[in-house]
């Protein structure tokens, strides 16, 4: 959240008349949501969880790419089991050297050498750190494998490993970046849907939290429903607006269950009743008219009884 939008929320809270009576929040700061914004703290990988991920979900992409597909001058065409957990000893390798970097060798680092945790190249360094081990790993354990000898220096064959093991390993890394901001990203949207901005005041988000509506309760109209979306109507300097959100209306319902006056009437229809100018039967269920708009909100019969009740105790006329 920029530092106008700060200054217009502390603009609400103080009970300043001047201020727009809603607005839309192109961005949420870490400090009200706490997620970060950055975008490298996906390359990050934090706790002892993240750091078994970060060890064990490369190694079995390896030994399953490398047995399934069998690619550079693995060749077990006779598909015998012994050669297959071999060659799966690759992945096992990769996942125990990423161990003892990510457990003991990056804790001593920061210990003594007072390297920071956090930040781009640190991470960067990191991830290049285990590309290059985890090459080095994989050619003893080839050289192994082959009853092979080692040329000194070992750069051509350094060489050539660290190549297999970028065009290998950058699909798991991706992948687990890709994890690392849906988890954030579904972090940031529970955070809005649990967080009360301003009394009186009511915070709609959509589904991927790029997208949020600060608005006075009283100004909402109602929320219809259209496919995986829904439209938000509401009054604004007397003019009324509409705004579309990539929600479903009952993650909608949820986020307004602290409103009392704003209800659930339909399927695909959420009402503020304080917007209600009166009311009439229509079939099973009911017809409301708003107030000065040349609307009508229909109520089903499943939520008759319960917007009804509510309606007859706001002196709505019939």
């Amino acid at each position: 959240m920029n530092e106008h939008s700060h200054q217009v929320i502390e603009k609400y809270v103080a009970g300043g008349s001047k201020t727009s009576s809603s607005f839309a929040i192109a961005r949420t700061s870490q400090s009200s949501i706490k997620v970060p914004e950055n975008w490298w703290s996906a390359f990050h990988l934090s706790g002892w969880r993240g750091k078994l991920l970060l060890a064990i979900f490369p190694g079995i992409f390896v030994a399953l790419f490398l047995n399934i597909f069998q690619p550079f001058t693995v060749n077990n065409q006779d598909g015998s089991w012994t050669f297959s957990l071999l060659i799966a000893g690759y992945g096992v390798l990769a996942t125990l050297i990423i161990l003892v970097t990510e457990f003991v060798i990056r804790p001593m680092s920061n210990h003594w050498f007072g390297v920071k945790e956090e930040g781009i190249w640190v991470e960067l360094f990191w991830y290049f750190w285990h590309f290059v081990t985890v090459a080095i790993g994989m050619m003893l354990y080839r050289v192994f494998l082959c009853h092979g000898t080692l040329f000194w220096p070992p750069l051509a064959e350094v060489m050539t490993m660290l190549y297999r093991t970028l065009m290998i390993g950058f699909i798991p890394m991706i992948l687990l970046m890709m994890a690392r901001k849906v988890k954030q990203q579904r972090t940031l949207i529970r955070n809005l849907d649990h967080q009360v901005p301003v009394p009186g005041k009511i915070l709609l988000s959509g589904e991927n939290g790029k997208e949020q509506l600060l608005l006075n309760s009283e100004d909402l109209l109602y929320i219809s429903s259209s496919d995986n979306y829904v439209e938000v109507h509401y009054e604004q300097k007397g003019q009324l607006r509409r705004m579309i959100l990539r929600s479903t209306m009952t993650r909608m319902e949820a986020l307004l269950q602290t409103q009392a006056h704003i209800v659930r009437s339909h399927r695909s229809y959420i009402v503020n009743l304080h917007q209600i100018a009166s009311f009439r039967a229509k079939g099973k269920g009911l017809q409301l008219s708003l107030r000065q708009r040349d609307h009508s909100i229909p109520v089903s019969s499943k939520y008759k009884d319960r917007v009804l009740s509510k309606i007859q105790r706001s002196n709505v006329p019939v």
